[in-house]
């Protein structure tokens, strides 16, 4: 696994290497071009480190909608380790990928014995999801300013909406 990479994330800025070492289970997840590692309304059981590759992030309805490129060094799902309940959006490789896995239960377990490092991490994780949301504030003014269509308007305002409360409950 490369460490490195791992190290240099948002989510674990700050955060003991010895303590990120010993959290991380070794799970490397290969991910061909076209390939979606979970659609929305899967249930979300863990998050994941993106160590190649490059993946969409799409909104899934009769049209998909691609609202973000993902690529390396960035992470996903990160949302369930904090709440249990589903993905909002589905995540697809554009590319081939690969991926580290961290799942909920071993966040859960680990996150307990270093109550330091756990706050970092927590702080690191409300930081990158308050960015997103401002994100998609920010898509929602451009649409109205650029006089997007009603429907797409209301869509990704609705899409926000779930993401704040995902984040706030």
């Amino acid at each position: 696994m490369d460490m490195d990479k791992v190290l240099a994330t948002p989510f674990f800025k700050g955060v003991d290497e010895s303590y990120l070492r010993d959290l991380l289970e070794e799970k490397i997840i290969d991910v061909k071009a076209g390939e979606y590692v979970f659609h929305q309304g899967d249930i979300g059981e863990g998050m994941f480190i993106v160590l190649n590759g490059k993946l969409d992030v799409i909104l899934e309805g009769d049209v998909d909608n691609v609202i973000a490129t993902i690529e390396v060094g960035s992470f996903f799902g990160e949302v369930c380790l904090l709440i249990s309940g589903r993905r909002t959006a589905a995540i697809r490789a554009t590319e081939d990928s690969q991926l580290f896995y961290l799942s909920a239960k071993t966040y859960n377990e680990r996150v307990q014995k270093n109550e330091e490092n756990a706050l970092r991490i927590c702080h690191n994780m409300t930081a990158v999801l308050v960015e997103r949301l401002q994100k998609a504030g920010e898509l929602i003014h451009t649409l109205y300013a650029k006089g997007g269509s009603e429907a797409k308007i209301h869509e990704i305002a609705d899409y926000k909406k779930k993401l704040l409360s995902d984040v706030l409950l």
